[in-house]
């Protein structure tokens, strides 16, 4: 009874190593392969799907707010854009412009 259970906490310890080495290899591809498909780069993103079809997209830039648009989604970050605001050198809205939004309302943006 020693003896299988010797063998059985080895084949368990081996077990426990293959699932822990397995599990790293999962994680670390996990984090390396990630790729957002909607957009590269920028924080407080922003979406509106507006009724003429097209989605308008806008996030932190830091010293402006600028708008994308698109017809899908997932090439939102790669459509056309336009800057619609830009921060002053001085004055209260001079530095950290962050998380703009957009609203449609009353037929006005």
């Amino acid at each position: 009874m020693i003896k299988i259970g010797m063998v059985a906490t080895r084949e368990f310890t081996k077990y426990l190593r293959l699932h822990f080495f397995i599990a790293q290899i999962v994680r670390s591809a996990n984090v390396n392969t990630f790729y957002n498909v909607i957009a590269q780069d920028g924080a407080d993103p922003w979406v509106y799907k507006h009724t003429d079809g097209w989605y308008y997209f806008t996030r932190t830039t830091g010293g402006d707010v600028t708008i994308w648009r698109s017809r899908t989604l997932t090439s939102i970050d790669a459509g056309e854009s336009r800057i619609v605001w830009r921060s002053p050198n001085s004055g209260e809205a001079c530095r950290a412009v962050w998380a703009p939004e957009l609203h449609f309302v009353q037929s006005r943006w």
